[in-house]
């Protein structure tokens, strides 16, 4: 089952002031560009004045992103609405010149066609893509009836153990428990009970179970705080949603990964 996101047209008249011109902290432009890469390098940028959106989909639409970061999460802020398409990785490089408190000044810069990006000590223009290249997409809106609410924590290393068992885990809510389970046929069976869960339902459903691919469930965790609650919504065989913030809680994430549909044989 892939995700399917919805498609609709984009208007590509150019604007006629000066797009973006903002400051932030390395420490939060490093955590905002670890979520937008989770699952892919090529990100679609949503430019409003009331702050920026940035939305992802991986090639083989298992897994989509979008991440919201209000004007406030920055230093200084000022934009008008465009939309334009980057290549993360350029982001991630110039960001290892970059230290935790330093500012990052960011400018885009219609002119030249390209985002410059600074600090006090160095500089690089990167050249922006048209958003068209990508496919245009809007989030699933889905009513998952499970919501699971736990600190990631030890999950990222027990997915790590869990690599050598299967390429997809299950993760299943029953009988009041949460547990995340690989199963393979030549390797064994591990299962995990994360600790200190939260577990609510919805529409009397009690119980829940997608199986999804485990480097996704991997990618989807690694850039989340470890030591802050998380909220992940399940169904059965239905995407699995991921729902937590960045940035000293100012900029949200909400990631799907979709299912593999399980026999019922």
């Amino acid at each position: 089952m892939a995700i399917e996101p919805v498609t609709e047209s984009v208007s590509m008249q150019p604007p006629k002031v000066v797009p973006l011109r903002a400051d932030i902290s390395a420490s939060h432009l490093k955590e905002l560009l670890g979520a937008i890469s989770s699952f892919t390098d090529e990100a679609k940028l949503q430019i409003l004045p009331s702050g920026v959106e940035v939305l992802t989909v991986d090639p083989a639409h298992v897994a989509m992103s979008l991440v919201s970061v209000p004007r406030k999460a920055f230093k200084r802020y000022r934009a008008s609405e465009t939309s334009i398409a980057l290549d993360v990785k350029v982001f991630k490089r110039f960001l290892r010149l970059a230290t935790g408190n330093q500012t990052v000044n960011l400018k885009f810069e219609l002119a030249r066609h390209c985002l410059t990006v600074g600090t006090a000590e160095v500089f690089q223009r990167m050249t922006w893509n048209d958003p068209m290249s990508l496919a245009d997409a809007k989030m699933p809106k889905l009513k998952l009836p499970v919501t699971v609410t736990l600190v990631p924590g030890k999950l990222l290393a027990a997915l790590s153990v869990m690599q050598g068992v299967s390429d997809h885990v299950a993760l299943e809510v029953k009988r009041g428990k949460f547990t995340v389970t690989a199963n393979g046929a030549e390797h064994g069976y591990i299962r995990h009970i994360p600790p200190g869960i939260v577990l609510e339902f919805e529409d009397g459903v009690k119980s829940a179970r997608s199986l999804i691919p485990l480097d996704y469930l991997r990618a989807a965790i690694a850039p989340m705080p470890q030591n802050q609650p998380v909220t992940i919504r399940l169904g059965t065989d239905y995407p699995v949603q991921f729902d937590y913030r960045i940035m000293g809680g100012k900029a949200k994430v909400t990631a799907f990964i979709a299912p593999r549909i399980e026999s019922g044989e």
